[in-house]
Parts: C-alpha cells; structure tokens; sequence
C-alpha cells in the first residue's frame, strides 16, 4: 500500500519511466538528442534540411528588381534558407520558384513557388519569411531536362 497514493497527499516522487524500450539503443540517445534541440530552437515550425535549386525575384520600391539562382539550404512552411552568390537586402519582399523533386502523374514536373520577405542576408547566406506558397505544375516546354541512368 506504500506504492499508492492517498487522497489529499502531495505527490513527491515521480512515476518510474519505461525506458527499457529505449535501453542502450541508439534510439534513445537520437530521441534525446533531438529533444535538446529542439528545445534551444525558437522556429515554431520544424525545418527540413533541402537541397534544391531555386530562383529568385527581389523587389523594392524605387529601384530595379534584383534576379538570380541559387540552393536552398532548409524549408519549412514559414521560412526557408537558401544560398545565392550575392547579398540580397533586408526587408525586401522576394519570390521564389523551386525546383521540386516529385513529378504529378505521368511525369509532370513541378516546383513550388514562395513568396515572402527577407529577414537576413548574412554573405551569400538568406533567411526568407514566407507569406504564401503553392505548388504548380510545369507545362511540358517548361520541364527541366533531367538525366537518366
């Protein structure tokens, strides 16, 4: 009857928690591992690490649009990370197309397309706040020519 508790008494021990499941499996310490991380990263959505190419239109008021290509780095629903060979300024609205690599149907290419801001820009390093995004379909001139092995 020690085990249990009474009524109105305060709880001071915790329960004991299964972890022979777990037990020197390195799924544990993965688990674990990626608890903490997640506990210092302040995103709200979680980012998944990509690489694809993309290309990209910046704008803002009063001067001439700024294009280019680049990779992303990761992507998720609210933000994304890509590379590009120049600095892109701060607080510009930019969209995005991104090659993606899943085809519809009988092979019909797609890409994704963003829109968004940029919120840093550090080297050839962007970080995109994206507004909206919607996947589109490539008419078939439009589809990149893709090797085959």
């Amino acid at each position: 009857m020690d085990s249990e508790l009474q009524p109105n008494e305060p709880i001071t021990k915790r329960p004991p928690v299964c972890r022979r499941r777990y037990a020197n499996s390195s799924a544990w310490r993965q688990r674990s591992k990626s608890l903490d991380q997640t506990k210092n990263d302040r995103r709200s959505r979680r980012r998944y690490e990509i690489h694809l190419p993309v290309q990209y239109r910046v704008s803002q008021r009063s001067s001439v649009p700024i294009t280019g290509t680049g990779m992303t780095c990761d992507l998720s629903t609210g933000g994304l990370g890509f590379r590009c060979r120049r600095t892109l300024p701060v607080g510009a609205h930019i969209e995005l197309s991104i090659e993606w690599p899943a085809s519809y149907g009988e092979g019909v290419a797609m890409e994704l397309q963003v829109t968004g801001f940029v919120i840093r820009a550090e080297g050839n390093r962007v970080g995109v706040r994206v507004n909206s995004h919607r996947f589109r379909l490539l008419p078939s001139e439009d589809q990149p020519y893709r090797a085959s092995a």
